[in-house]
C-alpha cells in the first residue's frame, strides 16, 4: 500500500469518527490492510491496484451526536459525489482537495 493511500485511509477513518465501528472495509484495499497486520497470513494473490476506499454499512445507522455520517464526512472535508448506482444505495465521497466532481 502506498504512503498516499495509507494517508487517505487514515484521514477517512478520522473523519468518520464515531461511525468507525459501523463500517466494514471492503474492496481492493482489504488484502493490503491484511498485509499491514503482522499476525495475519498474507493473502496468496496480488491485490488489484486500487486508489479508493470502499466501506459497507447497514442501510440505517443510528445518528451520532456529531451528526449523520454524511454530515461528519462533510465536516471532515469530504464532498458527496453524484451516484449513478441505485442498488444497493451507493454514495461516493472524496476529499474536497481532489475536487467536487468525479
Amino acid at each position: 500500500m502506498s504512503d498516499d493511500t495509507l494517508h487517505e485511509l487514515r484521514r477517512l477513518l478520522h473523519a468518520v469518527g464515531a461511525y468507525r465501528d459501523d463500517l466494514v472495509l471492503v474492496g481492493g484495499l482489504v488484502p493490503e490492510v491484511y498485509r499491514l497486520l503482522g499476525s495475519f497470513v498474507s493473502p496468496r494473490h496480488t491485490a488489484l491496484w486500487t486508489d479508493d476506499v470502499d466501506f459497507a454499512t447497514l442501510k440505517k445507522l443510528e445518528v451520532r451526536p456529531d451528526g449523520t455520517l454524511t454530515e461528519v464526512l462533510k465536516s471532515g472535508g469530504y464532498v458527496i459525489l453524484p451516484s449513478r448506482a441505485s442498488e444497493p444505495p451507493c454514495h461516493f465521497v472524496q476529499h474536497a482537495e481532489f475536487g467536487t466532481e468525479e
